[in-house]
């Protein structure tokens, strides 16, 4: 799971002139993406809190800093977890818990991790991105541009590794589907398909089915093939409710 954990997430990137179809090839970020981001995040500064399988996260994202929390409450009591540029804290009923670094590794990925995937395209923007066009393909009677996106060591996260694919829609550039590959836990894939797009107040939200991939990194290469042929298990659905938008 991609992860910017401690790292400067953002960059502001110059805006392209959509007409330049040389600098869309040249550059996905620069046309591809831009325009994707724009299609889900009228707000390129979000402010927003959500619910995920029984926890609530927050998000506040600008280009100069973040900060994300989780809370939920259990047996031993109320839990809040914040992760921001400055690094990870933990509390229980208000007072700070002193974790193992093992601990406040994994912790911290779990809170980054949700985060991550809620602010997708968004967070493409990182300057540790390197996006590289693969060209066109039809996924469900529909044309995508499928763009890979790998990452720098410099800035990338603990999980710098890891590879995605994204499939933006040709007409509106709506992010329909990603898939990716992962080197922890023994590694594996992954392929979501994105159901439920919905706009709360300049902020694009939707859900996900999540499929269980092969367990070679070197799958992703045809996991979406493996889609097409319906030979992915359904993993879990991925489904956030009660977006609040906070400004």
């Amino acid at each position: 799971m991609k992860a910017f954990v401690f790292a400067s997430f953002f960059l502001i990137l110059v805006g392209c002139s959509g007409s330049n179809q040389k600098e869309i090839e040249s550059e996905p970020r620069k046309g591809i993406i831009d325009r994707s981001i724009d299609f889900h995040f009228e707000d390129k500064n979000p402010n927003f809190s959500f619910l995920f399988r029984d926890r609530s996260f927050s998000i506040d994202y600008s280009p100069e800093k973040f900060e994300y929390t989780s809370t939920y409450a259990d047996s031993l009591g109320a839990h809040l977890r914040v992760l921001n540029n400055y690094g990870y804290l933990e509390y229980l009923d208000g007072e700070q818990v002193v974790l193992s670094v093992k601990d406040s590794l994994s912790h911290s990925e779990s809170v980054n991790s949700v985060s991550y995937f809620n602010l997708l395209p968004l967070v493409l923007k990182e300057p540790a991105v390197q996006a590289e066009e693969l060209g066109l393909e039809e996924i469900d009677s529909k044309a995508y541009h499928k763009i890979q996106v790998s990452f720098a060591q410099k800035g990338g996260g603990s999980d710098f590794q890891d590879v995605y694919y994204y499939w933006f829609d040709t007409l509106d550039y709506s992010m329909d589907y990603l898939a990716y590959s992962f080197v922890v836990n023994g590694g594996g894939t992954r392929f979501r398909k994105a159901e439920n797009f919905r706009k709360v107040n300049g902020i694009g939200v939707q859900d996900y089915l999540n499929y269980k991939g092969p367990a070679s990194p070197d799958s992703l290469k045809y996991i979406s093939d493996l889609y097409k042929n319906n030979k992915l298990p359904l993993l879990s659905e991925i489904r956030v409710s009660g977006i609040k938008v906070n400004r």
